[in-house]
């Protein structure tokens, strides 16, 4: 027996008797699946957070296979396989499943079956057992619900750090690189093939554009961190620009003081992009 199910059988007390009531409720439930799956799409298409999610067309589809799921839930052998394959719907589901709609489907499903109990003496005698293995089957939904999201979150913050990372060392590689324009410029080192080693007049052919551009989909985690990456993004643009109208200060032979002038706003604007 695996941990998964001890774990389970332990919380909920399952007990021989349980499972052995169990056994006798799923032959009232597979009888009644059909039936049980209708009255819960009528209730679940009634609730408009439900209706725009399901496709009419798949509905005969998803009736089948929920089914299945209920008489799999009271009928299969109570082991990691079964555990799997109530997993396995949750993974299927045709709509993004949360906690809200993980507990509301439950609710519905235990509605419906409350209905037909109500009329149907030998399931009303079982709804004890029924409630105890949906809510188990409730568990493990929410469960894996919470690992997917907590992978999710884990992937993200990793893609995040990473993002953050290549920014930094673009910024630093930007600065290094400003730091040696301005050296050439003091020095009047300034010429054609001096530019190749110093920030190009072209920001799509700088490494920080393409950096900037792989990380704008994790806008919303840079916020939180106060990282404007549109901001930064403007002023990376506004460098190149700033570099390109110094280059051509120089070519066309502008006094220094005009030079000096367009030295400065790269400056100014190195200083706000770092």
């Amino acid at each position: 027996m695996s941990k998964s199910v001890e774990l389970i059988i332990k919380n909920f007390n399952i007990t021989e008797q349980i499972l052995e009531d169990r056994k006798n409720v799923g032959l009232h439930v597979e009888s009644l699946s059909s039936l049980i799956v209708d009255k819960f799409y009528d209730y679940l298409l009634s609730n408009p957070d439900f209706t725009q999610l399901i496709d009419s067309v798949e509905l005969s589809l998803l009736k089948r296979m929920r089914a299945e799921f209920i008489v799999s839930l009271f009928n299969d052998d109570f082991d990691e396989a079964l555990i799997d394959k109530i997993k396995q719907v949750y993974k299927d589901s045709p709509i993004k499943l949360n906690t809200y709609t993980i507990a509301s489907s439950f609710e519905i499903i235990m509605q419906a079956i409350m209905d037909i109990a109500s009329i149907n003496h030998q399931l009303q005698r079982g709804l004890k057992t029924i409630y105890k293995f949906l809510h188990i089957a409730e568990f493990i939904m929410q469960k894996e619900f919470i690992n997917d999201n907590t992978q999710k979150a884990t992937s993200s913050k990793n893609a995040l750090i990473d993002a953050l990372e290549s920014l930094f060392e673009m910024l630093s590689i930007h600065k290094s690189k400003h730091e040696l324009l301005l050296e050439y410029y003091e020095n009047s080192l300034l010429d054609t093939n001096s530019k190749i080693k110093l920030p190009s007049n072209d920001v799509l052919s700088c490494r920080f554009h393409e950096t900037t551009s792989n990380i704008k989909n994790l806008v919303l985690d840079m916020d939180y961190f106060s990282v404007d990456i549109s901001a930064i993004d403007e002023l990376h643009q506004k460098y190149h620009q700033d570099v390109g109208d110094l280059y051509s200060a120089i070519d066309k032979n502008l006094s220094k003081d005009a030079q000096q002038e367009y030295l400065n706003k790269t400056i100014q604007t190195s200083q706000k992009l770092f």
